[in-house]
């Protein structure tokens, strides 16, 4: 094997054991949001309803609450942001797209959010 292939090889073999795995995370698309709730230190969940389809993707491994979908923290500008987005869409009767992040960082055991938008009708 030449020098050239064997530091190829070498820096192959680097980045992949460098590599993190993907994390799993959920999509809820088309989805209602049906029940909103925040807590005494500003953490929002979200309800989805039961007929939104988890598209392709698994639920991040940390989520194992029953009830609650997703969750964020709603005192940090994003938070808010997304929280009023979510009673907008809440209020109009408008489905969503939930995007999770991957973690429970929020809520332990509640996956986190990455995004959400309102879909067109």
């Amino acid at each position: 094997m030449s020098s050239l292939k064997k530091i190829l090889a070498t820096i192959f073999l680097a980045v992949l054991t460098l590599a993190t795995p993907a994390t799993a995370a959920g999509l809820w698309e088309p989805a209602t949001i049906t029940r909103i709730s925040v807590n005494s230190v500003g953490v929002a969940f979200l309800e989805l309803d039961p007929g939104a389809p988890n598209t392709g993707y698994a639920k991040a491994a940390c989520s194992n609450n029953g009830l609650w979908e997703v969750a964020f923290d709603a005192s940090t500008p994003a938070g808010q942001a997304m929280l009023s987005l979510a009673l907008s869409a809440h209020l109009a009767k408008k489905p969503v797209r939930v995007v999770g992040s991957g973690t429970c960082s929020a809520n332990a055991g509640v996956e986190g959010i990455f995004y959400l938008d309102i879909l067109p009708d």
